[in-house]
């Protein structure tokens, strides 16, 4: 009767912590077949565990996929099918009489499926694909699981799959930031298919594809404030898309030097913040917000850029790059 119980309680329990009580709904009909027979039916109880054990394996599988994404790498790969395989093993070998002993290798099956389905994303973190705009659940360094972001297609089409940049936007809950600058990049951004469209041709297309998701590009958080300020501003009132770009598209070269790089960036927020005062648009607040932490090094995987920006920003030094407004 003990196994019983504790079988018709992973049933249910399990499967609501899977994925709430749409799935609560399968498992407890399960559950209470497992719970209603008696010793001379034990033939259909553990039948009735190969079927629960089946049914919370597939949907745990539905909720990774739907919910979490797909492995993002092979040790992801290796625990995630390491964990079925093990998994689906232990329900075959269920024997057809048994005793609690016999329960307890599948039940710990379950918990595992639930840790990487439910725990995942709520106590691991939350990370961020750079070079090829993905989002993604971690729960460890190792292993994450990742979905498609608004621009992977786009970026795959105009520059090619690249070698992965992850980084640690945030924990589970969202409670703590860990990076802010690159988490409100255009990568990520609904806009950025419409904004592209401000360029005057492919070549300029791909060049600023490139220098906004290239980590070593220092100035990329500036460069994505001065896009959105064009996307929402418009071009001067007497240039056209291609006299704008050939005036001023050396602004959108990468600059990999963090003193040439702040150098360029001198001025740039400040100038942006006056124009956004006059006609304030929340798009060009959000790029703000990401290249003032970029300046003070808080939230960023570029902390040399704030601690020299700091310096020349004490020293007086003067802005030097020049804009269209």
């Amino acid at each position: 009767m003990v196994a019983r119980v504790i079988w018709f309680l992973v049933c249910t329990i399990g499967s609501a912590r899977l994925g709430g009580l749409a799935f609560a709904f399968i498992g407890l009909p399960l559950g209470m077949l497992a719970l209603w027979t008696n010793r001379s039916l034990e033939d259909v109880r553990y039948a009735a565990m190969r079927l629960t054990f089946s049914t919370l394996l597939s949907l745990a599988l539905v909720v990774l996929a739907v919910y979490e994404g797909t492995p993002a790498n092979m040790v992801s790969w290796f625990v995630v099918m390491g964990v079925v395989t093990w998994t689906i093993v232990l329900c075959l070998i269920i024997p057809s009489r048994g005793s609690l002993a016999a329960l307890l290798p599948s039940m710990v099956g379950v918990a595992a499926f639930v840790t990487i389905a439910d725990v995942l994303p709520t106590r691991g973190y939350h990370c961020a694909d750079l070079r090829n705009g993905r989002k993604g659940v971690a729960l460890s360094e190792p292993v994450m699981m990742m979905t498609n972001g608004p621009n992977e297609n786009l970026i795959a089409d105009k520059i090619g799959v690249g070698q992965a940049d992850w980084f640690y936007r945030c924990t589970g809950d969202g409670r703590i930031t860990l990076e802010m600058p690159d988490t409100r990049s255009l990568v990520f951004s609904k806009q950025l298919p419409v904004l592209l469209e401000f360029l005057p041709n492919s070549a300029a297309r791909r060049q600023i594809l490139t220098n906004l998701t290239n980590k070593n590009n220092l100035i990329r958080v500036h460069q994505g404030l001065l896009l959105t300020c064009l996307y929402e501003y418009g071009y001067p009132d007497d240039y056209t898309k291609d006299e704008w770009w050939e005036t001023y598209g050396h602004l959108f070269e990468a600059k990999h030097d963090v003193h040439d790089a702040v150098a360029f960036s001198l001025g740039i927020t400040e100038m942006a913040e006056a124009l956004n005062e006059d006609t304030p648009r929340r798009s060009v607040e959000r790029q703000l917000l990401a290249a003032r932490y970029f300046e003070r090094g808080m939230y960023t995987r570029c902390p040399d850029f704030g601690r020299v920006y700091m310096e020349e920003t004490m020293r007086g030094t003067s802005p030097t790059t020049e804009l269209w407004w």
